[in-house]
């Protein structure tokens, strides 16, 4: 079987789409709060376990790249996260770059001061003065550990340089 990307539009939530991939399913559904895979193998209730044949299940978000509206070059200050964060979280930061480009300036901050208390929180990531691009993509992921956490916001704090890029 040929090797499949799948998108789920969540259409509560402003079509947001989670991208799946690594995974060779024909369909999906959701069925009494169970998610279900179709593939050769027949059906597997996907989130039935915390490993994936012995390796953690880790999960991972990355935003498209960015432009924050303005064409001109940026620097971001800051990054501020919202949700239930109970485990050590990483946040890679690329700019003018994407995870394929090696060329990309990329650098990995880690959130290490989360509370284990299941409740909503906000974190504050200062990130350095030499990354510098006019498109900017983020890679949040966990540890190996495999825990679970949910965001529900990724923002930034950009200052827009006066430079505009060469065209």
């Amino acid at each position: 079987m040929t090797q499949t990307l799948g998108l789920c539009i969540h259409l509560e939530n402003q079509a947001a789409a989670t991208q799946i991939d690594g995974w060779n399913f024909v369909g999906l559904c959701r069925f009494q709060g169970k998610y279900l895979g179709a593939g050769d193998e027949g059906l597997v209730q996907i989130g039935a376990a915390d490993t994936d044949n012995g390796t953690p299940i880790i999960a991972a978000i990355t935003t498209p790249l960015l432009a924050f509206g303005n064409v001109n070059m940026k620097r971001i200050r800051s990054i501020f996260l919202g949700g239930q964060i109970n485990t050590l979280l990483n946040v890679t930061v690329y700019d003018d770059g994407d995870l394929t480009n090696a060329d990309a300036h990329t650098r990995t901050y880690q959130i290490d001061n989360v509370n284990d208390n299941n409740r909503q929180q906000s974190f504050r990531i200062r990130v350095g003065r030499d990354g510098r691009g006019r498109y900017w993509m983020f890679r949040v992921f966990g540890d190996a550990d495999g825990a679970m956490w949910s965001m529900d916001e990724l923002t930034c704090e950009a200052s827009v340089l006066a430079r505009r890029p060469r065209w």
